[in-house]
């Protein structure tokens, strides 16, 4: 396993999610909250990242890289 601190841009975050595949559905109301702390620079890193499996599909963070992509703002988070 390898991790790493990423500044993943808005660009890079629809790069990411075109490796969704497997997730359940986005939850709006969820997405939304990650917008508005990304918007105010109230989004902090934490243990919560972005994983991806051995085949490079998408399994943990399709809320975080959505709304990265929808507030249009950079986020700092473990990949």
């Amino acid at each position: 396993m390898i991790t790493t601190v990423e500044t993943i841009t808005p660009e890079k975050a629809k790069e990411y999610l075109s490796h969704n595949i497997v997730n359940r559905p986005i939850r709006e109301k969820v997405v939304n909250a990650l917008v508005r702390d990304i918007k105010a620079n109230r989004f902090v890193t934490t243990h919560q990242g972005i994983a991806f499996d051995d085949r490079g599909s998408l399994i943990d963070g399709q809320h975080r890289l959505t709304a990265c992509a929808l507030a249009g703002m950079p986020i700092t988070v473990l990949v």
